[in-house]
């Protein structure tokens, strides 16, 4: 039996053992990154939904209930979103703030992540 310089049986598996945690982190981060950017989409159409509610309307309750809709369109927790409405002049700001609680960053310490998208609109006057 001719042996190899360099090369004992079992090596590969030894070998891929070490690299399978640094493989799998790589995989469940991008998983996380794609929940975190899809959650980000969402936020910035709810924003933009409450901003257009509330401008049209004139009424903080009005852009809060757009908000709410269309995270639970996306099939989100409300619980876990902030939402401020709030008027300045002719202008008005829509601010939604949602933790995020993925468990993949629970794993690196970053379990409650705050994301928050901001939506500033002129109000329509009639």
């Amino acid at each position: 039996m001719l042996k190899t310089a360099g090369h004992e049986p079992g090596s590969e598996a030894v070998e891929f053992s070490l690299a399978l945690p640094f493989i799998l982190a790589i995989f469940f981060a991008a998983i996380a990154l794609g929940q975190l950017l899809f959650l980000y989409g969402v936020l910035e159409h709810a924003a933009a939904e409450g901003a257009r509610a509330a401008s049209l309307s004139g009424r903080a309750a009005d852009g809060q209930a757009a908000v709410l809709a269309a995270l639970r369109s996306a099939r989100l927790d409300t619980s876990a979103a902030r939402i401020d409405v709030a008027f300045a002049g002719p202008r008005l700001s829509v601010s939604v703030a949602y933790t995020v609680r993925l468990p993949a960053l629970k794993l690196i310490g970053l379990n409650n992540w705050p994301v928050l998208r901001r939506e500033c609109r002129r109000l329509v006057r009639n």
